[in-house]
């Protein structure tokens, strides 16, 4: 109807109300989606970056238990001995005497007590203190000699005492020769290594060890003159030792 004067009714709009569980649960899958998006941003989580072998650490060989060779001035590696020991001791290397000496005024002295016989074969040999002066002779093919000066007779016992305890005999062991009624000498060797004083015209001179560690060797002192002697017979011949001891090897006075 239009009579004038007249308004027709007004009518509000019908607004519908939001459903709270659904708005709650959009709100929770927003933050989700935010904390997703965020954890993928920064590597946390399941997103972190696991652990990576670097090419070097995965070709890098395992440690042995032998040491490394020594780096060298240029920065290489030294080559590794390839003749490694056994573990077998090696022997002990003896004493290097050096070089024969020149003669000298103790060398000279030396000689006078050499006999005539043996003295022209003789040259001046290596030696170490306590040696003073050493010569080194022979007697024919059959007997080589050396005579050593010392300065008192205390350094030539204490030598001729080492030579003792390497036999491992008692000293006055007994006599390593015979002598027969016609002045022949034998060498008793079954009677070897032995040990015993010896006297000239019923004077103490020294002493005398017959040992065969070796060639057949008499070592002696001269208590008088301070000389420490040692014949050997590179023929293996005893006899021939002990008559040329007994007879020819001095020392003179």
């Amino acid at each position: 109807m239009t009579a004038s004067g007249f308004k027709p009714p007004t009518y509000q709009e019908s607004r519908r109300s939001i459903n709270p569980v659904l708005f709650i649960g959009m709100v929770l899958l927003a933050l989700v989606l935010l904390g997703g998006g965020l954890a993928c941003v920064l590597g946390m989580g399941p997103f972190a970056p696991g652990p990576t072998t670097s090419p070097a650490a995965a070709s890098s060989p395992a440690p042995t238990s032998a040491a490394s060779a020594p780096a060298s001035a240029d920065g290489g590696r030294t080559e590794e001995p390839t003749n490694l020991p056994s573990g077998s001791v090696e022997p002990t290397p003896t004493p290097d005497l050096g070089t024969p000496r020149p003669p000298n005024d103790d060398t000279e002295r030396l000689l006078t007590h050499v006999p005539e016989g043996v003295r022209n074969s003789c040259s001046p040999g290596a030696f170490i203190e306590p040696v003073l002066a050493l010569v080194n002779c022979t007697s024919g093919e059959e007997v080589a000699v050396y005579y050593a000066l010392y300065a008192n007779a205390a350094d030539a016992n204490e030598e001729y005492a080492r030579s003792v305890r390497g036999a491992e005999i008692e000293r006055e062991s007994g006599l390593c020769y015979e002598e027969s009624a016609e002045g022949t000498f034998t060498a008793t060797s079954d009677r070897w290594p032995s040990e015993r004083e010896y006297t000239l015209d019923s004077q103490l001179i020294g002493r005398y060890l017959c040992n065969e560690d070796g060639p057949p060797s008499i070592t002696w002192t001269d208590d008088r003159l301070y000389i420490l002697a040692v014949a050997t017979s590179p023929t293996t011949d005893s006899d021939r030792l002990v008559s040329f001891w007994a007879t020819e090897a001095g020392p003179i006075p």
